[in-house]
């Protein structure tokens, strides 16, 4: 089995719990794999204190994830809208973009195969990038937000 050694922690959203999207899916959330995970936790960070990896899709935790030094992979589902917070401000770092014609194994064996060198300067990037996404406004961080020929 591919991922039999890995856990996958399932997250929702708040306010669209995971229990209503298994009913909606109609999966019995008794019947999952033994290392499918259902968080119960209250805080976010928590689940990303306890991951290795983090897969979301269109979520804010990846700017969390990346400040603590994480790997992130957006689900990139392929509509002509993206709604990947990361995707605006072209993060770097330790990121990378799933799609349905990528395997996950080719990504996670990519994060494995980094170097421990290369993987502490990839997450210095990305918590580099995410200190100067929360630093003060400026024109020049409002830029991909004004028109563009806007000028002071």
């Amino acid at each position: 089995e591919l991922f039999g050694d890995i856990d996958f922690i399932i997250r929702a959203h708040p306010v669209f719990p995971i229990g209503k999207i298994l009913n909606l899916i109609e999966v019995d959330h008794t019947n999952l794999p033994k290392n499918i995970i259902l968080s119960k936790l209250r805080h976010a960070v928590e689940d990303i204190n306890r991951s290795d990896v983090i897969l979301y899709w269109g979520s804010t935790i990846s700017l969390e994830a990346l400040a603590m030094g994480k790997p992130v992979i957006s689900f990139n589902m392929g509509g002509v809208l993206s709604f990947d917070p990361l995707s605006l401000f072209n993060f770097q770092g330790l990121r990378w973009s799933l799609s349905n014609n990528t395997p996950i194994y080719s990504i996670i064996f990519e994060i494995l195969s980094l170097s421990d060198e290369e993987f502490l300067n990839r997450a210095h990037v990305g918590i580099q990038d995410i200190r100067e996404y929360f630093n003060k406004e400026t024109v020049e961080s409002m830029k991909p937000f004004l028109p563009n020929n806007f000028s002071c």
